[in-house]
């Protein structure tokens, strides 16, 4: 999560580089859509979706992750 949440910001910066996507959260990929939306909010929202991510939810880990995602 955290290197899918590094690639989502490095994507913001430099949309020119692709999409990232991740190998944890079933291979998702996440496409621009344009707008207002940034790679980081569709990738929060990806991760929150995640029924299974719900294990992790209360670690300090996932916090950080989901707070680089703002």
């Amino acid at each position: 999560l955290d290197k899918a949440a590094a690639l989502a910001i490095r994507t913001d910066l430099l949309p020119c580089e692709g999409f990232p996507s991740s190998l944890l959260l079933n291979r998702i990929g996440f496409e621009s859509l344009g707008g207002e939306a940034s790679e980081r909010a569709i990738l929060r929202a990806e991760i929150e979706e995640q029924t299974a991510l719900a294990p992790l939810r209360k670690t300090p880990e996932y916090e950080h992750i989901m707070a680089k995602l703002q």
